[in-house]
């Protein structure tokens, strides 16, 4: 399947997660991107590259998604050399990994290298083992200095369409319901989150039923989870159960959905994941927590996905709700994280759309529910996804 992938001319991929599977598309020709965000953490495969005496040349470094708390307090691709260096990988091959490897590959021509002739973008360190930036130049004039903005940016102004994107029906508490015929007790297929990892495990816990209706169980940490399709106003909404989050009441929610970027929630209960749902759309996007008539949500009304707000201001409403959740039993690092990637179809092995439970290894909608009884929302092969 790899060198079909290779052969359809896809060169580079960011979702190596062991050594082996690095150092086998390296020796393939692909262009390895490691990763280092806040939920995908995989800096590790670089050890067994440089033990492997594999091709540095080859690889890059990337972020994927980074919370602006891990932005402010380790910092971006300055933060992944630091580690690199500190992994054993010669400080030199860290920052070609950083500059002049990812310009080569995406052609860049006029970056990456100090030379005549190129982009005058210059970082100015004190030293090569806490890679502290002290200078920042840009098309060769200073902007930053002695941990100073010495230079006045110009604020972008969104246009409007960009603010109002978020479009759901009314929603109701039964709209989340997982149906079943009959049965006190089914069994059902469950999301198995994992730390520090996008990848998610299949696993099959009982659950039992009330009023035909499956109901999950946050004492084993079993959660409701729903994906409700919020671009145009389908009414589509996915539903299933995940496990690993450790939440013990409430819900939480999220608008950042990777790719499609529904609105994806997950809870103890019905009543506190539409609260959820409701704020994000009040909002026009962002985070939200609900725990009764405790209702919290940090804003991210552009495109439902960013905030117009500073940084800093950003990070503290953030922090806030994290706390929030760790009151609640969330137990894992960077929970809205790794919930936006729970839409994901295609990393293995369950997710969940707007259309349903998503097997992607078989590659085809899958049941919730097992057995017994007959799962109203029956598997089928993917057409199109939203």
């Amino acid at each position: 399947m790899l060198d079909k992938y290779i052969s359809a001319g896809i060169m580079s991929e960011h979702e190596a997660t062991t050594g082996e599977e690095a150092a086998e598309k390296l020796r393939k020709g692909m262009v390895l991107m490691i990763r280092e965000g806040s939920a995908a953490r995989n800096l590790g495969i670089l050890k067994s590259i440089l033990d492997k005496n594999l091709n540095l040349d080859a690889c890059v470094f990337a972020s994927d998604d980074r919370h602006p708390g891990d932005l402010i307090e380790e910092g971006h691709i300055n933060h992944i050399i630091r580690k690199a260096i500190a992994l054993g990988t010669d400080p030199i091959c860290a920052i070609r990994m950083a500059t002049i490897n990812p310009t080569r590959y995406f052609n860049l021509k006029d970056k990456g290298i100090i030379a005549p002739g190129k982009d005058a973008d210059i970082l100015i360190l004190d030293d090569l083992e806490t890679f502290e930036i002290n200078k920042v130049i840009i098309a060769g004039e200073v902007v930053f200095e002695n941990n100073k903005l010495i230079k006045k940016f110009k604020n972008y102004i969104y246009p409007g369409f960009v603010k109002n994107t978020i479009n759901v029906k009314p929603l109701s508490e039964k709209d989340f319901n997982i149906k079943v015929d009959v049965g006190f007790e089914v069994d059902a297929r469950v999301i198995e989150v994992i730390e520090h990892e996008i990848l998610t495990n299949s696993i099959k816990r009982k659950l039992k039923v009330k009023n035909n209706t499956v109901i999950p169980d946050a004492c084993s940490d079993i959660l409701k989870i729903a994906v409700v399709e919020r671009h145009h106003k389908t009414g589509n909404i996915g539903t299933g159960f995940v496990s690993g989050f450790g939440l013990k009441r409430g819900a939480f929610a999220s608008s950042v959905a990777h790719d499609s970027h529904n609105i994806i929630a997950v809870g103890t209960n019905n009543k506190d994941i539409l609260s959820c749902v409701n704020k994000i759309v009040a909002m026009q996007g962002g985070f939200a927590i609900a725990e009764g008539s405790k209702i919290h949500g940090l804003k991210l009304n552009i495109a439902g996905l960013m905030s117009e707000k500073p940084v800093r201001e950003v990070n503290n409403k953030l922090n806030f709700l994290h706390e929030k959740l760790k009151e609640m039993g969330v137990k894992i690092h960077a929970p809205f994280m790794k919930l936006s990637f729970l839409a994901l179809p295609v990393i293995p092995e369950l997710r969940l759309t707007d259309k349903g439970l998503f097997d992607v290894e078989k590659f085809r909608f899958a049941d919730v529910v097992i057995r017994p009884g007959r799962n109203l929302n029956p598997g089928r092969k993917l057409d199109r996804l939203t």
